[in-house]
């Protein structure tokens, strides 16, 4: 390692040296606020430069690049293992300065010795190559081209506008440049030195945004590749097959991965243990893909699409060639995943989609086997949710993982295999009975308690009873009161001398809520015109019947 004290005029300028950012890399992120710290950092060298009074000149420190030198032909290539926002938003000022020179031959200058490079094995010899979502607006500023969005366009024209309305010169601009010290380290290339580039990045990452977790192992998995392998590998597998069809949630993905693989249960990713997690993924790669990493690349890209049934709702997977049982499959991925928002059985679940779809030792999951399982976690969360119950399921549920990895048992009855794991957890795992059940939903506020859940429950209820499905969903379909919250003298009658307790005691109990289209329509209405109006409704028991069944 070698360390340099440099002006960042004196890195741009040398002619036979190109840049190279990693394709993975972070895009360029730097907002107004960045840009315009920086512009004001370099006015005050412009106003020092041309201030005779002052001696001595003022400079400015403008943090830390890492480099780690390739040999490119005849050329030098400098990979930026840090530093790429550093260095990209200060070719932007050239660039701007570039555009806003109206002597020619200055505005050549500032393209061949700040833009491009003669060497250089880029397009159209640019000097600086980018990351893949960033090159294509960077390319046509540099060319000049019709500008594309781009956190890069944002600011190169913040830049412009800068530029245009000061009083400053492009040389003074330049020569600010000079005033602009880095200190460069330059890694040795030789790979028994010891000076892994990924080791120094997550040092050095502890300075402005902290990374994710997913931009932690990207790196890792990544940068230790050639440079061409990087992009090819990025470009061709990484960003198309995870980071870009998981999105959002691909730190998740990685976490939930980890759960699943080893049926052990990690804390849920968050800015202040990204690094933690991170040092435990370390060790699963080494421990799971003896630190192969392409051996990890290949297994992952199995996984995501699974992942996404869990974590996305989209009515156009293909999880089942059957489509009844596809319609199935996804609804009830749906009811556990983003009505129930059970979290803790993503890994659980992801096992069982990955047997369905792979199976293990030539067997698989068959359709109903799956449909089966899925039902019997249904229940199970929705029994606990009833009774109010959560503990121990982040941490515990993930255990399963390895219960159900092969289990031949799963190929006969599904259904009886995952409620016998599930029945045989701790005491907080417990899966409450139906004396536990009738006792709760009895006693409970079911309209307030469980206001969560409680559309969704009334909607299963309604679909098993009827066949039919209810769009419990809907906005439009609300839960109205048999036995209106304010109550007037028909209903008092109707319920005689004891209305105040029985008013009490059953006003917000389930067997007196039913989910309907027509709540605002129906308010106190006695119960014989209520039951008239709802013989219409296609939500309330009986539907398709002509009756509506006692409550």
């Amino acid at each position: 390692m070698k360390v340099e004290n440099k002006s960042i005029h004196h890195i741009l300028s040398m002619n036979s040296t190109s840049f190279y950012i990693p394709p993975f890399q972070r895009a360029y992120a730097w907002g107004n606020h960045e840009i315009d710290r920086y512009f004001s950092d370099i006015s005050h060298i412009v106003d020092s430069e041309r201030d005779d009074t002052q001696r001595d000149k003022l400079e400015h420190f403008f943090g830390v690049l890492v480099f780690k030198p390739e040999t490119d032909g005849f050329a030098s290539r400098e990979v930026v293992v840090d530093g790429q926002q550093r260095l990209t938003t200060t070719l932007l000022l050239l660039i701007a300065l570039r555009d806003c020179e109206s002597d020619e031959e200055k505005r050549l200058k500032i393209e061949n010795m700040y833009l491009k490079n003669s060497e250089s094995t880029y397009e159209d010899k640019i000097k600086l190559k980018q990351v893949t979502s960033d090159w294509d607006a960077y390319k046509a500023l540099i060319r000049k081209d019709e500008q594309l969005p781009s956190k890069v366009t944002d600011g190169y024209n913040r830049f412009l506008i800068k530029v245009r309305n000061s009083n400053y010169t492009s040389e003074d601009y330049v020569k600010a440049l000079s005033r602009l010290n880095v200190a460069c380290v330059f890694l040795d290339e030789r790979a028994h030195k010891g000076e892994d580039p990924q080791i120094i990045f997550e040092t050095l990452n502890s300075l402005g945004k902290p990374l994710l977790f997913a931009d932690l192992i990207r790196n890792y998995v990544l940068l230790g590749m050639a440079t061409e392998m990087q992009t090819k590998v990025f470009e061709d597998v990484w960003h198309p097959n995870v980071e870009d069809s998981l999105r959002e949630n691909t730190s998740d993905f990685f976490r939930d991965f980890m759960q699943y693989k080893e049926s052990k249960s990690y804390k849920v990713v968050s800015n202040n243990n990204t690094k933690e997690l991170y040092a435990f993924f370390k060790e699963f790669i080494k421990e799971h893909f003896e630190d192969n990493k392409q051996s990890f690349i290949d297994d992952i890209v199995r996984y995501v699409p699974m992942y996404r049934w869990i974590v996305e709702v989209n009515q156009a997977v293909i999880i089942s060639t059957n489509a009844e049982k596809n319609k199935v499959l996804i609804e009830l991925l749906r009811n556990i995943f983003h009505d129930i928002r059970a979290v803790a059985f993503r890994p659980l679940v992801l096992g069982l989609l990955e047997y369905h779809q792979y199976g293990s030792s030539g067997k698989r999951l068959s359709d109903d086997q799956l449909v089966e399982a899925l039902k019997v976690i249904r229940t199970y969360l929705i029994r606990r949710r009833v009774m109010r119950l959560t503990q121990g399921e982040n941490r515990d549920i993930v255990k399963l993982c390895n219960d159900i990895r092969g289990n031949e048992r799963l190929l006969i009855d599904a259904g009886a295999e995952l409620f016998k794991l599930l029945s045989m957890g701790a005491f907080n795992l417990r899966l409450p009975n139906d004396s536990d059940i009738e006792a709760e939903l009895k006693r409970t506020d079911f309209y307030n308690g469980l206001n969560k859940y409680s559309k969704f429950i009334l909607g299963k209820i309604e679909e098993h009873r009827t066949k039919v499905s209810v769009d419990f969903r809907d906005s439009k379909i609300t839960i109205e009161h048999v036995l209106p919250q304010t109550i007037d003298d028909n209903w008092k009658r109707e319920l005689g001398d004891d209305w105040e307790t029985i008013h009490k005691k059953y006003l917000h109990n389930i067997g007196n809520l039913i989910l309907t289209e027509f709540n605002s329509e129906m308010g106190r209405k006695p119960l014989k015109d209520k039951k008239e109006k709802l013989s219409s409704s296609r939500t309330v028991r009986g539907i398709g019947r002509g009756k509506v069944t006692k409550c």
